[in-house]
């Protein structure tokens, strides 16, 4: 079969190397010049996808283990410092030299990847998706996988009767800041906090992280759900700085503002000729916006299932989402549940969770690497024992981790066939647990 995908993200270029290597005839389009592809900067990898996947490993130089992080809450001087366990350990990898691994691996499988050529727009068929348009010329093929990025363009020009979301909501994407700085002379790393997240940072709903990295470099991010104005920035940059002696001045890369999902997997990502990939189909983790991994293993899950069934239809194509789904976006859903309700609780309830030590080192061992967090009995006597005093918060916050629960169930639930009333009944109810009631 012909074909295309649209930009070279992770999960695109993963895609690529699987269905070259079946026999398919595929070319990559990416809008960027090959070395100014994806960010300079380093992210978090889960490093079990290296193995599961053979893909080479980047020189020793580009990547580093992030062994803990150290969290507090709104206006809060108390840490919860998570030592994660070593088969957890996730690899901070600098991301252009991944994405010329997956690249050349791409390359090598006998995917033509052509960069600074856009996509100007899809080619539409009967009620489906029969190529894309470049350079003004219309180039048909069986496939067109999307792998745009959140706002794709694409995305939002399908048709209504597709059934897919065009644009995901304002609450669903993290505006974020994201720069290294040089480290201050004269000033030391600390010993004991290396790793800081500032969870809803100065009341705002999103996060900062101050990070000493150790290449020397500091690493900051300043996300916001929503827009991150020009006054929330300003602020949180200053407070950063007052609570990090060590964070310099001089921008060393990075220093732009982009956009993430931190949102549950789109709930229908494929349609006849047509498949979503990697932030086009929301796969990040909803509490971290780390979405390598899970994007490198969706592209692998979608050749597998392209290439056994050697069709290009969306009853065909729907195995990719359920399979995505049940491997990690159920885990995703639940972990939905416990951000949007973690950005939109009261300050001192935060607070208070955070500094009582409700919630505790354990728990945010779970949600460093976006995991779902499941509370035994004897957890939840603890808790109770700390915080009997809160009882509606801690009755709140119970009843958030069985409603994570419950949605993990329902993700789980997914249509095995597709059976376009059953999936539809399947999205109502997922997309249900996230409206907010008026």
């Amino acid at each position: 079969m012909k074909i295309i995908i649209i930009g070279a993200g992770q999960g695109g270029l993963s895609a690529a190397y699987g269905l070259a290597k079946g026999g398919h005839d595929v070319v990559v389009y990416e809008a960027r010049k090959e070395d100014e592809l994806i960010y300079d900067w380093h992210d978090d990898v889960n490093c079990k996808v290296f193995k599961d996947l053979k893909i080479p490993v980047p020189d020793e130089s580009e990547y580093f283990l992030k062994n803990y992080w150290s969290f507090n809450g709104p206006f809060s001087d108390r840490w919860v410092k998570v030592i994660q366990d070593p088969e957890k350990l996730d690899w901070s990898m600098e991301r252009r030299p991944l994405s010329r691994i997956l690249t050349a691996r791409a390359r090598e499988a006998g995917a033509v990847i052509k960069f600074e050529t856009p996509v100007e727009k899809l080619v539409f068929g009967e009620e489906s998706v029969k190529g894309a348009t470049v350079y003004g010329e219309d180039i048909l093929a069986a496939l067109v996988i999307d792998s745009s990025g959140v706002f794709s363009k694409f995305r939002a020009s399908l048709p209504a009767s597709f059934g897919i979301a065009k644009q995901p909501g304002k609450e669903d994407v993290f505006e974020v800041y994201r720069a290294f700085y040089n480290m201050k002379p004269d000033t030391k790393t600390p010993s004991l906090h290396t790793n800081k997240a500032y969870l809803k940072h100065l009341g705002r709903n999103g996060i900062s992280w101050c990070i000493a990295d150790p290449s020397g470099q500091v690493n900051v991010l300043v996300g916001t759900v929503g827009e991150l104005t020009d006054k929330d920035f300003a602020a949180a940059m200053e407070h950063l700085k007052k609570d990090n002696d060590f964070l310099g001045d001089i921008l060393l890369r990075g220093g732009s503002i982009c956009n993430i999902p931190v949102r549950y997997p789109i709930t229908k990502m494929v349609a006849d000729g047509y498949a979503l990939i990697g932030d086009a189909a929301f796969m990040t983790i909803p509490m971290l916006g780390s979405g390598i991994a899970s994007s490198i293993y969706a592209g692998d899950i979608l050749a597998e299932v392209v290439n056994r069934k050697n069709s290009a239809r969306a009853a065909d194509l729907w195995e990719y989402q359920c399979k995505f789904m049940r491997k990690l976006g159920a885990v995703h859903v639940a972990v939905d549940v416990l951000k949007r309700w973690m950005l939109t609780a009261d300050n001192d309830d935060v607070r208070y969770l955070m500094e009582s030590g409700i919630v505790s080192e354990n728990d945010m061992k779970y949600v460093s690497v976006g995991e779902m967090l499941v509370l035994k009995p004897v957890d939840l006597i603890k808790k109770l024992l700390i915080g009997w005093k809160k009882l509606p918060l801690l009755l709140t916050l119970n009843k958030v981790l069985m409603k994570g629960k419950k949605g993990y169930k329902l993700a789980m639930k997914i249509p095995v066939t597709y059976k376009p009333a059953k999936v539809a009944a399947w999205e109502r109810k997922l997309n249900g647990l996230f409206e907010t009631k008026r």
